[in-house]
């Protein structure tokens, strides 16, 4: 496997990409610690919104919508209001 030179999609810093990532070995982490918090809140506070989400445990708004675009987490339907960890 050919491995390349990139920057961070999130800090901006030059890392060796490997399996494709677009995040280097410390944001890739702190993405980890940040869904595994997610979960977690989830799994004891089922049902909620984004935004309570975000604010309960102090994260970006978007960054709990990229969670639920890339399929880690699931909105419910039809309103996509609440949202539900994807098993």
């Amino acid at each position: 496997m050919k491995s390349e030179l990139s920057n961070c999609k999130e800090c901006g810093r030059l890392y060796l990409v490997r399996y494709g990532h677009e995040l280097c070995p410390e944001c890739s982490a702190e993405q980890q610690k940040h869904l595994s918090l997610v979960r977690e809140y989830l799994r004891e506070h089922p049902g909620q919104t984004a935004s309570e989400i975000a604010a309960a445990l102090n994260l970006n708004l978007r960054y709990i919508l990229a969670l639920v675009r890339k399929g880690s987490l699931l909105a419910s339907l039809p309103d996509r209001a609440s949202i539900y960890i994807n098993c």
